[in-house]
């Protein structure tokens, strides 16, 4: 796992949870996403830490990995297409 992922501040285990989650939305997005000509294994892992940091401080967060992974998806899936 990338380095700035685990800047999600992990405390509880919720919040261990979350981080795992955070771990296989990137390893999914990687699976899917990372062989593509447009779209780089690195630039998945820079969409998901970026997506994951703005939910970084937030105070509810069991949809976390959900939003990550849908905002994620968008950038990748719009970058894949080559727009």
């Amino acid at each position: 796992m990338t380095a700035r992922l685990s800047n999600f501040h992990v405390a509880s285990p919720e919040d261990r949870q979350i981080q795992q989650q955070l771990e296989d939305v990137e390893a999914r997005l990687v699976a899917q996403y990372g062989q593509q000509p447009t779209v780089s294994e690195e630039y998945v892992r820079t969409t998901v830490e970026r997506e994951a940091e703005r939910f970084s401080h937030a105070r509810v967060r069991t949809y976390v990995p959900i939003l990550v992974e849908r905002a994620a998806r968008h950038d990748l899936d719009t970058r894949a297409a080559g727009h």
